[in-house]
């Protein structure tokens, strides 16, 4: 899940002074390895082995001061600041049991049973899971693999590709979802099973050189549709399936699936439907309502099968049922948790009290956010979006807590007499709790936050344009910014160079060994423990970090990592990932020949440098844009190499 987002608290509570620093804070988990989402691709194309996309929590828990609980949490009562646990590794709601692998490490606290917890300021990172398709049985069959958790999709990918070598023919592999992701994780299984062939071939024991992968799209227009991620990404990534036999079935919906005849039944999209996604995005005016029937003559066709030997969904994110079914907070109609800019869950129940970002959060900017340059008021979930959120989230856990200490947040009201959950599912029924948030600072809290020189909170600002990188398994990448693409070995280098850099944020030293923490958790002296097995936990944490885990153990890497996988920056490269970048004096011809460069001379700081001009110069910018929209460069980037 996106545990990586709520781990910048850890990070950031080092340096924290005052009574937050020696107030007590807790991590929960229900598994003690956090995978980083932005490695799987290439983690799936055997890039990476599971232990480099995987963070030790135990380790940053005590590096970082804060105390670890692995536990699932069941349910959440804003209102009397209380979450109910279970046993990390105690089946819930049909989730499948974390493997032994997942066991909790030395030093860990572990629930004893289903307990109840309290807490002064709760943040909540807990993720998504995936939209399962009817027909999928839980856990699914090692054939189905959802795109979640996971870790456990690497491990399936490996397996699938290990047996595979041993067919005569082609294994047929097919993926639900023409989105980024799903674009990304078509790339690195044909990677993975091209390499799994051309090992065991040079041994003579392949009769197949690649694999039949089949792409299916609900969109008309085929993976990465134009009307969302531009048509100059569209037409690179549509060349790049191309030129790999890569099958693209658009317009096709996933109906069901048959586990065991390994059957995936699709059928034509509704047009209707289609044309209503696109006037969401504001692509085209909205259609009427009700949709027309279509004449006999034009109706979709009956399902057809689509037989597979393994099957990746990756259908979009899907909030976890407790979330909505066992809290008091307010979720939007898909049963995301609704907050505001600040992150804040709103509603006098919560009390400012609890925060919550990543997948499993609906930002809710409306009425109160800066939208005025017509973005959209919601956040869409990708992990671009998703990272912009730590610091935010990381700066107003620390104000809240110190604000909480100085004793300039109310109290939370009695608890309702129903402990269901109100789910809020209108734009209408969002604004009023915003309103309530706003109402529930009382005139002496506000003044008692003013006394005590409180930082106002931090806002979170989504951006409007941003870098998308997409591998494509080959060691090389496709990035696109501004509707401009580019793509070769340079942007694979920049894109696992970011990543690493990412994790490498994670990797601290012990406490005593050179700086790390400040040593283990904190034990306040007061109170009952509240958990048995292993350090017992007692009192009121005053900042207590719920994170999603991703599962799954390491294991050494596959075979070709350390040759596939990019050095570590050095020089100009290493400067321009620290934000070091000189500045690009390059005319706008030079400046598009730049990151059109596919040669392994090609340096990342280079396209980095004109990047952070066309950032800073608008002008500029769009002198490199004209140079790009030029004929010869879109022949350039379509073809698909």
């Amino acid at each position: 899940m996106a545990a990586p987002l709520s781990l910048s608290v850890l990070l950031a509570s080092r340096s924290w002074t005052g009574a937050a620093a020696g107030a007590p804070k807790l991590l929960l988990s229900d598994t003690p390895l956090a995978v980083y989402s932005g490695m799987v691709p290439g983690a799936v194309a055997g890039l990476y082995s599971a232990a480099d996309a995987a963070i030790d929590l135990g380790a940053l828990a005590a590096a970082t001061g804060w105390e670890w609980v692995c536990a699932r949490v069941t349910a959440i009562d804003s209102a009397a600041r209380t979450v109910t646990l279970v046993r990390g590794d105690e089946t819930a709601r049909g989730a499948p049991t974390p493997s032994a692998a997942a066991a909790p490490t030395a030093g860990a606290a572990v629930v004893a049973s289903s307990q109840t917890l309290h807490y002064a300021i709760l943040s909540l990172d807990v993720g998504s899971t995936a939209r399962r398709l009817p027909g999928t049985s839980v856990p699914p069959s090692a054939a189905v693999l959802p795109t979640r958790p996971i870790a456990a999709l690497a491990d399936g990918v490996a397996v699938a590709a290990a047996t595979a070598v041993a067919r005569p023919d082609p294994p047929r592999v097919v993926v639900v979802g023409g989105g980024a992701a799903g674009v990304e994780l078509t790339f690195g299984l044909h990677a993975r099973f091209v390499s799994a062939a051309a090992a065991a071939t040079a041994e003579g024991t392949c009769g197949w050189t690649a694999p039949a992968v089949t792409l299916v799209t609900s969109a008309a227009e085929g993976a990465l549709p134009p009307a969302r991620h531009g048509a100059a990404a569209h037409a690179a990534v549509s060349a790049a399936l191309a030129a790999r036999g890569i099958t693209v079935l658009a317009g096709h919906a996933a109906v069901s699936v048959d586990e065991r005849q390994q059957v995936l039944i699709v059928e034509a999209a509704v047009p209707w439907l289609q044309t209503r996604l696109l006037a969401a995005v504001g692509a085209i005016a909205a259609p009427s309502f009700p949709p027309p029937i279509p004449h006999p003559s034009r109706r979709r066709p009956p399902p057809s099968p689509l037989h597979f030997d393994l099957l990746v969904t990756a259908t979009g994110a899907a909030a976890h049922e407790w979330l909505a079914a066992d809290t008091d907070l307010p979720v939007d109609d898909q049963g995301f948790v609704v907050v505001g800019p600040t992150l804040q869950v709103p509603g006098a129940a919560a009390g400012g009290r609890v925060l919550a970002a990543g997948d499993c959060a609906s930002v809710d900017l409306g009425g109160i956010g800066d939208n005025d340059d017509g973005r959209p008021e919601g956040v869409p979930k990708a992990g671009v979006f998703a990272v912009r959120q730590g610091p935010i989230l990381a700066a107003n856990v620390v104000t809240l807590a110190a604000a909480d200490a100085a004793g300039a947040l109310p109290p939370p009201p009695p608890p309702p007499p129903s402990t269901a959950a109100t789910p809020f599912a209108t734009p209408a029924a969002s604004a009023s709790l915003v309103a309530a948030a706003g109402s529930a600072f009382a005139a002496d809290a506000a003044e008692r936050w003013r006394a005590a020189a409180l930082p106002p909170l931090t806002r979170f600002d989504p951006q409007r344009n941003y870098l998308s990188l997409l591998m494509t398994g080959d060691g090389r990448a496709i990035g696109t910014k501004w509707g401009l693409v580019f793509e070769g070995r340079w942007v694979w280098r920049l894109k696992d160079a970011i990543d690493r850099q990412w994790m490498r944020r994670f990797a601290l030293p012990p406490p005593g060994d050179g700086g790390g923490g400040r040593g283990t958790g904190v034990t306040p002296k007061n109170g009952p423990p509240l958990v048995g097995g292993g350090k017992a936990l007692r009192g009121t944490p005053t900042s207590a970090n719920v994170a999603g885990g991703g599962g799954g153990g390491g294991g050494p890497p596959n075979d070709g990592v350390a040759a596939a996988v990019a050095a570590a920056p050095v020089g100009d490269e290493a400067a321009a990932l620290d934000g070091r970048m000189r500045y690009c004096r390059t005319p706008a011809e030079g400046a598009t020949e730049l990151l059109g460069r596919d040669d392994d001379a090609a340096a990342y700081a280079d396209a980095l440098a004109v990047l952070h001009r066309m950032e800073a110069e608008a002008d500029w910018r769009d002198a490199v844009l004209a140079v790009a929209a030029r004929p010869e460069w879109l022949a350039q980037v379509q073809r698909g190499t």
